[in-house]
């Protein structure tokens, strides 16, 4: 999973920003707790965005395809226009507290990734442990449950 969409101009040019290594430490914990058939269509949708933007209270993450050149891009077939695809509580080894995170779909694409809380106090992401995984698309694919 990438840690840096677009290139620099891009990120200047859009508000674009880099993950920190706790977001994307949580991004991939996110994306490995989905299904294979969900995984592997979220997984190519990430590699195919150019731009994050990290929303002003640095508590949600939201992922684009700028490009004007038309991509062919897997979407997933959802029930909605918008659904929870995955939520996890992780504990960061640092007095931290319980952090939940959970990736959202709109419209096919997996679109945002939000925190309960700010998480750029986290000093040590590889320390972070997985609390507890709801699959929250059981609910909204019924193809992949």
């Amino acid at each position: 999973m990438k840690r840096t969409y677009g290139s620099w101009w891009v990120r200047k040019l859009r508000g674009g920003v880099t993950l920190s290594n706790a977001e994307h430490k949580i991004l991939e914990k996110v994306i490995d707790a989905l299904p294979n058939e969900l995984r592997e269509t979220v997984q190519a949708q990430f590699e195919m965005y150019d731009l994050v933007q990290r929303e002003i209270d640095g508590r949600a993450l939201n992922f684009y395809r700028t490009s004007s050149t038309p991509p062919i891009f897997p979407l997933l077939t959802m029930e909605r226009d918008e659904s929870p695809l995955v939520k996890i509580t992780f504990a960061p080894n640092d007095n931290f507290g319980l952090v939940h995170g959970t990736l959202t779909a709109v419209k096919g694409r997996a679109f945002t990734l939000s925190f309960s809380k700010r998480i750029d106090g986290i000093q040590d992401a590889e320390a972070m442990v997985v609390q507890k995984v709801t699959q929250a698309w059981r609910s909204n694919f019924p193809q992949n449950s």
